[in-house]
């Protein structure tokens, strides 16, 4: 299956969390159609510590996170990852 993966960086205090919740209420009408995931900021922080210290773990929970989604088309979002690139 082909699969379409957008990544929204989300500027802080450029309407992140009304976009959020936008694409949260799409996903819920579009059951199998559309994935969404907001991410968690902790285990965002967790990653970009390893990805620092150049542990091989480092990506674990986006993998965890992208393997659990099961629709064509992914939407996972975060303000953290405009703050870090190397996420």
């Amino acid at each position: 299956m082909s699969r379409k993966l957008v990544i929204h960086i989300g500027a802080q205090k450029c309407a992140s969390s009304s976009l959020q919740a936008s694409l949260d209420l799409l996903a819920a009408a579009a059951k199998d159609d559309f994935d969404f995931c907001h991410l968690k900021p902790e285990l965002l922080r967790m990653a970009n510590q390893a990805l620092g210290r150049n542990e091989g773990n480092a990506f674990d929970y986006l993998d965890e996170v992208l393997a659990f989604q099961t629709s064509s088309q992914v939407v996972i979002s975060h303000e953290m990852l405009g703050n870090r690139p190397g996420l």
